[in-house]
């Protein structure tokens, strides 16, 4: 469990051969965090195995690459957060599983949401994989 706790300009972990950037990698734990910001890190989360991770009411805003990777089929749940633009990653959040992450109501940097192929409208961070997005917030948080 992390509640209040600001992460800055932490990441990087080797994993299958290669370097990765997170703050925090999930492998197989049942992981809950909330009311917690991500500023100014190399990565995010990285959720990975099994087990489910939750994130609420938390902030990830200056990532260099991507604030939320799933990688495998972790069930995922995000919500009522802030989720600004990566700085350099293609994506912001990305899923490599076969699960469909739960990100619904985030403001995703822009009042017209997240972009990917079903919004190609949104002005906000890009997203690819299985990524429930709507409903999002117009708002921030």
């Amino acid at each position: 469990v992390f509640d209040n706790v600001v992460f800055s300009y932490g990441g990087n972990y080797f994993l299958r051969g290669s370097f990765q950037q997170a703050v925090i990698f999930t492998k197989g734990e049942n992981t809950k965090i909330s009311n917690t910001i991500f500023e100014e890190n190399i990565g995010g989360v990285v959720a990975s195995g099994s087990g489910e991770v939750t994130v609420l009411n938390s902030e990830f805003k200056n990532t260099v690459k991507e604030s939320l990777y799933v990688d495998r089929d972790v069930k995922v749940v995000i919500s009522n957060s802030n989720i600004y633009p990566s700085k350099e990653s293609t994506y912001t959040a990305r899923s490599g599983g076969f699960l469909n992450v739960d990100a619904k109501s985030n403001w995703w940097g822009d009042e017209t949401g997240p972009y990917n192929n079903t919004n190609p409208t949104g002005k906000g961070a890009k997203i690819g994989g299985n990524i429930l997005f709507e409903p999002w917030s117009s708002e921030k948080f």
